[in-house]
């Protein structure tokens, strides 16, 4: 099924936008067209065809036409709305000015299978090149969706790469019932993973604050946030370094510290494999300007 997107409708909430207070339910509806999701910060829950997920930051929803839904606040995330195969018979349904969270079978597209391979609900390992599409398409579909049917397309098709070579990968994390017990003890704990990210530790004092033992503590904490403790732990410290690079003038040694890496070769290798040049030329470029205009836009709008 060659893909050929329409976005109908976006979304784009922050921890400043949300329209309900956390754990507070959101109106439970009914899709009219499919959807995806991506969480991008807070904590909630998201019930689909019946199954409840809790929302952690790279989880990504997708529902089909017809599914009912309902997500209790607390999470933010960008959303987008759309046919995967455009077509002239349905143009009536995608120039509706009803809000697409808006139950209205009369607008509501059928449900042709294109998410069949597709979990309701995975974590993703690419997070950051996930987040610069969604961010490209809600910026286009602002500026106009029938001028910028082109660069939706192409933004739509590198999302959908990513997404299938995921799933096709095997690999794909899903959430448990016997994870979600203990749910608020591992967001508990990277919550302080993520306030501390200078200390150094250790998984039998992570593992101890949860009172769990290491060995399922791991486990779980892998099955809820997507990746074991440490992968999460090197993951939060290059990212805080790629914005501390790009929003200040402290030296790299200061932010090798700053971001609880003891081993500077170590931290210049993961940083060049990551982002493929090293620290200083990273930032060099950044103030000149010579990085990719879409990944220097993206990282303009993280500073604001």
């Amino acid at each position: 099924m060659e893909l050929n997107p329409v976005v109908v409708d976006i979304s784009n909430t922050t921890a400043e936008t949300l329209f309900c207070a956390p754990g507070m339910p959101y109106p439970k509806r009914v899709t009219r067209f499919y959807e995806m999701e991506l969480i991008i910060g807070g904590a909630g829950t998201m019930t689909t065809e019946g199954k409840k997920y809790c929302t952690m930051p790279g989880n990504v929803f997708f529902r089909k036409p017809g599914v009912v839904t309902q997500g209790i606040a607390g999470y933010y995330s960008y959303g987008i709305a759309f046919d995967p195969i455009a077509s002239q018979e349905r143009v009536c349904y995608y120039d509706t000015t009803i809000p697409y969270w808006v139950t209205d079978k009369n607008t509501q597209i059928e449900d042709y299978g294109f998410f069949g391979k597709y979990p309701d609900c995975y974590q993703t390992s690419h997070f950051e090149e996930l987040e610069i599409h969604f961010v490209n398409v809600i910026r286009s579909f602002k500026q106009g969706r029938v001028e910028h049917e082109k660069n939706i397309k192409a933004e739509m098709e590198e999302m959908f790469k990513i997404i299938d070579a995921e799933c096709d990968s095997g690999n794909v994390m899903q959430v448990n019932k016997s994870a979600l017990r203990h749910y608020d003890l591992i967001l508990s704990c990277k919550g302080y993973i993520d306030n501390n990210l200078e200390k150094h530790f250790t998984l039998e004092e992570l593992a101890a604050q949860c009172g769990l033992s290491k060995n399922f503590f791991s486990k779980t904490f892998k099955e809820i946030v997507g990746m074991t403790p440490f992968e999460y732990i090197i993951e939060s410290r290059m990212l805080l370094a790629r914005k501390l690079i790009l929003t200040t003038n402290i030296s790299i040694d200061q932010i090798v510290n700053l971001c609880g890496f003891e081993d500077r070769t170590y931290f210049y290798r993961m940083f060049k494999k990551r982002y493929h040049t090293a620290p200083a030329v990273y930032r060099k470029n950044y103030i000149e300007g010579t990085m990719s205009e879409q990944f220097t836009e993206y990282g303009n709008e993280e500073n604001e």
